[in-house]
């Protein structure tokens, strides 16, 4: 380190979602404030946050990536899916393989790829041995002599991965145990675990968000449950209390009245619900010819995956903005333009945290925002139907509360799943009347993925951090 003292946490951050979560909740500072020295590795070294991190902090960032051209083809992230998993068996799974066979290409050996690696799925399960070698054949070809000796010019003392499902972690992760250096996996997401196929490495110690995530690491990874800390979401920090801030300036900016209720629709990919967007206008068209029983205005929040990436229509977009009229407003996610997928400016999590807060019900048809309304005490809504189309399975939305983490969060019958536009319309009308409607079941689902609802899920993390590095 060339006399420079020696990081005590090096974060790994591929993903926005990632980004959020350490440095939207005072983590960061509250690790630097406790005495330790943090390091950030992320395949953009001049993302705005992290370079404003840098400059205000001193944190250094590292970009162990770029360097590596990991699997250029996705040859093998696609195939280990095939070897790994019993994608019979997982409808988050078995819907990649769905996707692969409908991919229009040119190329001939995409088009015959997936055929290909599910005879080999068939294979491997009928002889389980080539799972095993599979793994040891994956370990060899991703340990690099070079990131190994960058790491140990970085010399951390404890290694944190975000979102192991990633490649570009995995490989870190792996060249890390290789070096001896403690690892730990702190989860960004739910549906890391079900729904995302297995992760590259396992880690030393991980960082549950509660009693789900725990009992998952347990069932699909065999990990003990002493290297498991249950910490609470970090940023989920930014919702508690939220009801008691100010909603009226983010109202009065997207056009609408602060004086009169809104509904707040948190939209998702095309992806996984083709037809959204004719769902927003429906219920827009409602908003206007004042079909509600009282007047209440409507909120549209396109995700990230509706207005960038390889998961975005941009022909949605002239559609969402032709939204905006009286009581409709869209609000647009503010993105950064950053090579970390969905970087988020520092002051959005705030506006939707409030404005979730404040709506009468949250309504969406997959997202993460179901966990996030019922931190803030929120109703939610699913739109688990395709407008007034009816798709083929693999194409429609319905597909989704089939996918692992929405099955077994709807099975708690915390949340309201409508499955056409008749039963939308009377769920919102019935939590316009009374918002008290599964109020308990919202509480007991958010403890059991979440853990305790009290603003300090951030301490537990640090305190998890701290324990791991000392022991």
């Amino acid at each position: 380190m060339n006399g420079k003292e020696r990081i005590d946490f090096l974060y790994l951050i591929s993903h926005g979602f990632a980004a959020r979560m350490i440095l939207q909740t005072g983590l960061i500072d509250q690790l630097l404030d406790s005495g330790y020295n943090v390091a950030i590795c992320c395949p953009d070294i001049n993302d705005t946050n992290l370079k404003q991190l840098s400059e205000n902090k001193g944190v250094e960032l590292f970009d162990l990536y770029s360097d590596f051209h990991f699997d250029r083809n996705g040859n093998l992230t696609l195939l280990r899916m095939y070897v790994l998993e019993d994608i019979s068996q997982n409808v988050a799974l078995l819907d990649k393989h769905q996707k692969q066979l409908q991919r229009k290409t040119r190329n001939p050996w995409k088009r015959i790829r997936p055929h290909l690696f599910y005879a080999v799925h068939e294979i491997s399960k009928i002889l389980p041995g080539i799972k095993e070698r599979y793994m040891r054949w994956e370990e060899k070809k991703y340990f690099n002599f070079d990131l190994q000796e960058k790491l140990r010019r970085i010399n951390p003392k404890v290694v944190v991965s975000t979102y192991p499902v990633s490649v570009l972690e995995g490989q870190v992760l792996l060249n890390v145990k290789e070096l001896g250096i403690k690892s730990v996996i702190h989860l960004l997401s739910w549906d890391n675990i079900s729904c995302k196929g297995r992760f590259l490495s396992n880690a030393d110690k991980y960082i549950s968000w509660g009693p789900i995530m725990t009992s998952e690491l347990q069932e699909y990874y065999n990990i003990n449950r002493c290297d498991i800390f249950e910490s609470g979401v970090a940023h989920y920090d930014l919702h508690y209390q939220a009801k008691l801030r100010d909603v009226k300036p983010y109202l009065l900016n997207l056009g609408l009245d602060p004086k009169l209720p809104f509904l707040l629709f948190g939209m998702s990919s095309p992806y996984f619900a083709p037809n959204e967007i004719d769902i927003v206008e429906q219920l827009s068209k409602w908003i206007g010819e004042g079909r509600f029983n009282r007047k209440i205005q409507l909120i549209v929040r396109p995700h990230p995956q509706n207005i960038a990436g390889n998961m975005a229509d941009l022909s949605w977009l002239p559609r969402l903005k032709a939204l905006k009229s009286e009581g409709v407003a869209v609000d647009f996610p503010e993105l950064h333009n950053s090579n970390i997928p969905w970087s988020m400016q520092t002051d959005d999590m705030p506006k939707l945290s409030t404005l979730l807060a404040h709506s009468v019900v949250s309504i969406n048809s997959c997202s993460t925002l179901s966990l996030d309304s019922l931190a803030v005490e929120t109703p939610v809504i699913l739109t688990s139907f395709d407008g007034h189309e009816e798709k083929d399975y693999w194409d429609s939305a319905r597909r989704m509360v089939d996918f692992p983490h929405l099955k077994k969060m709807i099975s708690y019958n915390a949340i309201s799943v409508t499955y056409t536009f008749e039963e939308l319309y009377t769920e919102i009308e019935g939590y316009m009347s009374s918002t008290s409607k599964k109020e308990n079941e919202r509480a007991e689902t958010l403890r059991k993925h979440c853990g305790p609802n009290d603003g300090g899920n951030t301490e537990r993390v640090i305190s998890a951090l701290t324990q791991i590095i000392h022991e």
